[in-house]
């Protein structure tokens, strides 16, 4: 902690010490209007390592605004305004235009330059980088790519070339890679490292040799390391198995030098682990031992040649031997090297069909130097197989295609090419070649559908369709460089255009039709192309505030036309100055840096600024601009200010330009909602009045986006449709807007109440009441309570009630209308004295919301209206009848207009136009006739006819030739007919069986119907049957009604008996009964039930049962549902059946079975299963891949392998266990144990000084063979030491003598070189022992 402190007094000392350095200079300010110019270069070097601080500023042309070299107001200093470090001042040297910062960490830093004066550069961001972690890089890899004779080591094939292959940053330094052997033997190679300013991932390619004795027969490891510590190193198996290796493509072909078309082909091939030269034999498979010939019928003979080796170069540039050999033969091919190894390989080709194909491609980095054409296609051809036989060149006709051509690009207009003819040709070099295939030196082909035809050199063709629908379609973009120095004359510009466009020509015009620039695209001048990703960048300067035009496209590099047949040809598309296809048009105008608005309102404030670069930073300064309120940030929205105070609004743009200006805090409207009207039945839209606006004011109503603007302090917003809105409120004078929004709701216009006009038969004199109601059912439920007549003009005599409903009026001269006031029924009382035909009124009504209905009217009209007659009749005797005596009800009627019905004739569709029937003849009774002028009707009876005659029915007309209705006729006996309905109390039943359905009843059991009150009295004239119906049944909870009919028939004979010919109906009356059925009472299931089962998923499913059930009102219906649910896994299932048993009531009854079905059965494994093994040490098997099976699903075998060390060092086992997991989880394991014999490691070092390294004669395992024996012996042959059961601990040899002939036993031996024997039992497989006996050189220091 007290360091911190320390070094950041320190800091804040020296920061200050510089400050009061500059203050103190002011005085010798030479100049305050020149200030350290923004020209100056910067360039970050990040540290080396990770999180290190070595990292480095550079600064060059470092100079005032006065020009290059001039240090004028002097005391230059380095602000980093930003930093890991935070903020700081660093001096720069007196007159320096260079200077460098050193000791940073990585980060990003922020910094201008500053000078004495207080004037300051514009800011520039530097970022050093962060190293990686070398623990993070891509570890190494190493490719054996050699093995070549060192003359001076004897052996053939000593030396071995690898590649390793490392991932280091460029900052790191050098690699250092270190090789070491099993013996502890080592190779050093270094590889620079040259190191760059940022950091970057760098692949680097060591090669080297390495003596195939230093492997010593066993693997050599390797480490690497650079300045910031080690890399992942790996291991280096020595090479020992030798192949041929074929090239891709395998091979190549040849031809003979006087017939091209005589073709065959050669091999190509690489050597792995084979020494150069390599001879190569070849037999014919179906001819061994004899000499085969190639394909012009030569002696194939063997051939000595250098082979390149694998992985030394990439797989297609195999070594090619030349052979010769023929197509659809068979071969086997012997390669021989120099140290005698040997491989064999076979080998046939058989010729394969000439079909080439073409592929469209749109590959942005494919340039056309012959000209650029936009909205076209780049066409590949894909090489055929050597084996085809092709010949090159091929001859590529075009014998169709799209008719024409339309292109644009930029933003000038499109072009569309005059037809395309057809057929042209182009030439391809080889049918072996992936390549584009170009016309006119032009590789671009419009898109659409082509028919070609491919030709080679010997004739074979191939002709095809295909269709390109892949194009080429660029945008063109620019920026202005307005970080840079910009002036009147100059500005930098950046335009992103086509990397097609590489290597042609274009030109940069200006309005007036001059050239600006014009040249070749490329990496020089005038326009110093770069590439980034699929587009190219040009970079060069204009003048600024000019409009210009880029012309590309269509121009080769020296300027020529570009008009290759694909696209039409000469003339076949218009064409710009200077020949070009396509413009963009562009400006460098740079706008002046400023705040475009300020809008400070309430307690906060947002700037917008523009011109300068993108992106901003914004603050707030006191009023004086010398105080700053808050730090720099992005946004542009400041809160915390307060209302009527002014303050200093500041924006730094990208290049560190300022702009201030002052601001005031204004207050915000205040506005509020006074009222809202709702939308009624009469207004379907609403308002709402806004008051306490400001005095000059703008309100925006959304949904909707409506303004309004005025000066009122009051203001209502009308035709609002039902919904919910928002009403912003500005303020046009301070541009200020609420904080927050005023929001209202205007509710849906309401279920309305609906009046429908009435109208009503009317009888002159006669009070007359109407049920308006009973018609006004198509809105929302009226209130009766309501009623409300609507006043004419001369009405008199107004009455309203309570709710301002008119519930009586007079019209004058008629008379009175009135309202029910519990009913709503209106009510027509005329005046004595009037007789005419009543206004028509209106009326409306309200629900019991309140909502007023609209206004309909009640209308009475005087009809005609016939009315039934009936007379007494005396049997065989004639009557007339005035039967329209009585039709005065309604409007006067015209007895010339009466008109029979004939009987059962069906109602016409037009009643008004049927024509005037006077005469009707009855069989068997007589026949009616009217008097045409009085309207009299007169039935006269045939002879015989002694009954009573049918009924019959007439119309009539008024004088305004209205129709009435239908009356009837009716002749009786005189007789006495009545009956008495039974009293029926209110009934319900549960089911439509318990209705009595008898149709038939005496009187007796008439009597006795519902309370027994009902009865059949006086004298009736004829023969009385009762009959019964009850009507249709409609369903659950609904009403039935049981008709009784007693009908008086005629008894013609007087027998009292209805007999089969008496018909006639005297009086009829009917009797009605109500029965409410309401079933409640669910269906039951019969029978047993199926219950829940669990299954094993291999376990059979049962059917679904079909269930029945019972009810008491009939036959109910029952449903199945099966649903299957997906348990945890596929296998473990839920099957829920569901049977409902529904009556015609709909009362159900439900019953559910789940049927859990699992999976516990484990998978098993498939084939023979690996077994316990014991192995010597090395002889690691490859674990076989081991597949079990499930019978219901995937299984998923996963294989783990666990060393597990044995009793001593050289034995050790390996435990296998595959583990086989079904869909379900459920699993089976198979182990298989490898046990492990080592054989001895000897180390063959001895330097017995106490420093527990090398103290004896160290053999690791030997505790495994306590059946051993060792000797040693100096380099005379004298045994030195001698032991049985050598163990490394008790048994030991420790550098001292233990034999006869040498120093005296138990002295140490002298340092040299001994030969050690070392004999013991050992056992690969665990079964059979075997005597190894190993010897070698042991080296002994005492010192």
């Amino acid at each position: 902690m007290k360091k911190t402190l320390h070094a950041t007094l320190c800091h804040i000392v020296i920061t200050t010490v510089l400050l009061l350095k500059f203050q103190a200079s002011e005085a010798q300010c030479a100049d305050s209007f020149i200030r350290p110019a923004d020209g100056f270069q910067v360039q970050g070097w990040s540290p080396r390592c990770h999180n290190g601080t070595d990292g480095e500023i550079h600064f060059t042309g470092i100079s005032s605004t006065a020009g290059p070299d001039d240090f004028t107001n002097q005391n230059y200093a380095v602000r980093i305004l930003s930093g890991p470090n935070g903020a700081t001042t660093i001096p720069i040297t007196p007159n320096s235009a260079s200077f460098t910062i050193t000791g940073l960490a990585a980060g990003t830093y922020v910094l201008d330059i500053i000078d004495q004066c207080g004037g300051n550069s514009a800011d520039k961001t530097v970022t050093l980088s962060n190293p990686p972690l070398n623990s993070s890089l891509t570890p190494a890899t190493h490719i054996f790519k050699d093995i070549t004779v060192h003359p001076a080591l004897g052996e053939c094939g000593n030396m071995l070339k690898f590649r390793i292959t490392i991932t280091s940053t460029n900052t790191a330094g050098d690699l250092i890679c270190v090789f070491t052997n099993h013996n502890g033997n080592t190779l050093t190679h270094t590889k620079p490292i040259e190191r760059t300013s940022q950091p970057a991932n760098k692949v680097v390619f060591l090669d080297l040799e390495i003596p195939s004795l230093f492997f010593d027969e066993q693997n050599v490891t390797y480490t690497i390391s650079n300045l910031c510590g080690t890399l992942q190193g790996g291991a280096i198996t020595l090479p020992t198995t030798s192949d041929i290796i074929y090239g891709m493509p395998s091979i190549a072909d040849t031809s003979d030098s006087q017939n091209q078309c005589l073709i065959g082909y050669d091999i190509k091939v690489f050597r792995d682990f084979m020494t150069n030269p390599v001879t190569v034999t070849v037999e014919e498979a179906a001819n061994p031992g004899t000499t085969p010939l190639d394909f012009m019928g030569n002696p194939i003979t063997p051939k000595t040649v250098n082979l390149l080796h694998l992985n030394s170069v990439p797989m297609g540039m195999a070594t090619i031997v030349g052979l010769g050999l023929k197509y659809n033969t068979h071969y086997s091919i012997t390669f021989t090297d120099a140290c005698g190894k040997t491989v064999t390989k076979n080998m046939v080709q058989t010729v394969t069909p000439f079909n080439p194909a073409i592929t469209c491609n749109t590959d942005s980095s494919v340039a056309d130097t012959g000209g650029y054409f936009d909205d076209a296609s780049l066409l590949k051809f894909n090489g055929v197989a050597i084996s085809s036989n092709a010949v090159g060149p091929l001859t590529i006709t075009v014998n169709s295609g799209p008719a024409t051509y339309t292109t644009s690009s930029g933003t000038g207009n499109s072009a569309t090419a005059a037809a395309i003819q057809y057929p042209y040709s182009t030439v391809f070099t080889s049918p072996f070649l992936n390549d584009y295939i170009a016309n006119d030196y032009l590789k671009t082909f419009p898109p659409g559908t082509y028919n070609i035809t491919i030709t080679d050199a010997c004739g074979k063709t191939y002709t095809f369709n295909h269709t390109v629908s892949c194009v080429r379609n660029f945008n063109l973009s620019h920026s202005l460089q307005t970080c840079g120095n910009v002036s009147e004359n100059s500005i930098g510009i950046q335009l992103n255009i086509p990397k097609a466009l590489l290597g042609t020509k274009a030109t940069i015009y200006k309005t007036d039709g001059s050239i600006a620039l014009t040249g070749i695209i490329n990496s020089g001048a005038p326009f110093y192309y770069l590439a980034y990703s699929s587009l190219g960048t040009l970079t060069f300067n204009l003048p600024n505030n000019n409009q210009y035009f880029f012309r590309y496209g269509g121009v080769t590099e020296t300027g020529e036309l570009a008009e290759p047949a694909q696209f039409g040809g000469p003339g076949a598309l218009p064409r710009l100055q200077g020949g070009y296809l396509y413009e963009y048009a562009f400006e460098t105008a740079l706008t002046p840096f400023r705040f475009e608005a300020i809008q400070a309102c309430g307690t906060s404030v947002t700037m917008t600024a523009t011109g300068g670069t993108a992106p901003y930073t914004f603050t707030v300064l006191d009023a004086s601009g010398n105080v700053q309120l808050f730090p720099n940030q992005s946004a542009a929205s400041f809160s915390g200010l307060t209302t009527g105070i002014t303050y200093t609004a500041k924006a730094i743009d990208a290049c560190g330009r300022e702009f201030t200006q002052q601001f005031e805090v204004f207050a915000l409207p205040v506005a509020n909602i006074e009222s809202i009207t709702q939308p009624t039945c009469q207004n379907n839209t609403g308002s709402v009045t806004v008051n306490n606006l400001p005095s000059d004011w703008t309100i925006t109503v959304n949904p909707g986006d409506l303004s309004y603007q005025g000066t009122a302090s009051s203001f209502s917003i009308n035709d609002l449709q039902p919904g919910a809105y928002t009403f912003t409120i500005q303020d046009n004078i301070t541009t200020c807007t609420a904080n927050q929004n005023l929001n209202a709701v205007l509710n849906a216009v309401p279920l309305c109440p609906i009046a429908t006009d009435d109208s009503s038969p009317y009888q002159t004199g006669v009070a007359v009441s109407v049920d308006v109601l009973q018609n006004d059912t198509t809105g929302a439920v009226v209130n009766p309570a309501t009623v409300s007549l609507v006043p004419q003009a001369n009405s008199t005599n107004i009455i309203t009630n309570n709710h301002n409903s008119i519930i009586s009026m007079v019209v004058p001269s008629e008379g009175t209308w009135s309202v029910d006031p519990v009913t709503g029924q209106i009510t027509f009382e005329p005046f004595p004295d009037f007789s005419g035909v009543p206004s028509a009124i209106a009326y409306n009504v309200q629900d019991y919301d309140n909502n007023t209905s609209n206004i309909a009217t009640v209308s009475l009209d005087l009809l005609p209206i016939a009315v039934n007659d009936t007379a007494a009749y005396i049997p065989g005797s004639s009557i007339t009848l005035d039967i329209t005596a009585n039709d005065t009800p309604g409007d006067l009627v015209n007895p010339a207009t009466v008109s029979l019905i004939l009987p059962d004739s069906p109602m016409p569709e037009n009643p008004e136009n049927t024509t005037q029937l006077l005469q009707i003849t009855i069989t068997d009774e007589g026949t009616w006739s009217i008097n045409n002028t009085t309207g009299a009707a007169t039935f006269t009876p045939i002879a015989g006819f002694s009954g009573i005659p049918t009924a019959q029915q007439y119309r009539v007309r008024d004088y305004e030739g209205n129709l009435s209705n239908m009356a009837t006729i009716q002749l009786q006996l005189s007789c006495n007919f009545e009956v008495v309905c039974p009293t029926f109390p209110d009934t319900t039943v549960a089911c439509y069986s318990e209705i009595p359905t008898g149709t038939q009843l005496t009187i007796a059991e008439f009597a006795m119907l519902g309370n027994a009150d009902g009865s059949i009295g006086n004298t009736p004239c004829g023969v009385i049957k009762i009959t019964a119906s009850n009507s249709p049944f409609l369903g659950c909870n609904t009403t039935v009604e049981r008709t009784y009919t007693i009908t008086e028939y005629q008894d013609n004979n007087g027998n009292g008996i209805k007999d089969a010919d008496e018909n006639t109906i005297l009086n009829t009356v009917v009797c009605s009964q109500v029965f409410h059925v309401n079933d409640t009472v669910a269906p039951v299931f019969n029978g047993t039930l199926p219950q829940d089962l669990t299954l094993e998923y291999s376990d059979s499913i049962p059917a679904a049962l079909t269930l029945t059930a019972s009810d008491n009102c009939g036959n109910p219906t029952v449903t199945f549902d099966e649903e299957t649910v997906v348990g945890t896994c596929p296998d473990n299932t839920k099957i829920i059946r569901t049977w409902t048993a529904a009556d015609i009531c709909g009362n159900e009854t439900v019953h559910t079975q789940t049927i859990t079905i699992i999976d516990t059965t484990p998978p098993v494994f498939t084939g023979a299963l690996p077994t316990d093994q014991t192995l010597e040490c090395g002889d690691i098997p490859t674990a076989p891949t081991l597949t079990a099976t499930d019978g219901f699903g995937e299984v998923s075998v996963t294989f783990e392998e666990q060393e597990v060390q044995g009793d001593c060092k050289s034995k050790y086992s390996l435990v296998r266990t595959w583990t086989a997991t079904d869909s379900c989880g459920n699993t089976a394991t198979h182990t298989q144990t490898l046990y492990f014999n080592c054989q001895i490691k000897v180390y063959n070092a001895v330097s017995p000084n106490g420093d527990g390294k090398n103290d004896i004669f160290y053999l690791e395992g030997i505790e495994c063979y306590p059946r051993n024996t060792v000797e040693i012996f100096n380099r005379w042959g004298a045994k030195v030491f001698e032991t049985t059961g050598y163990d490394n601990t008790s048994k030991v040899f420790r550098g001292k003598s233990e034999g006869k002939n040498t120093v005296s036993k138990n002295e140490a031996l002298p340092t040299g070189t001994y030969f050690y024997i070392l004999r013991y039992d050992f056992s690969a497989n665990g079964n059979q022992n075997e005597q190894i006996e190993k010897t070698g050189y042991l080296y002994v220091v005492n010192q």
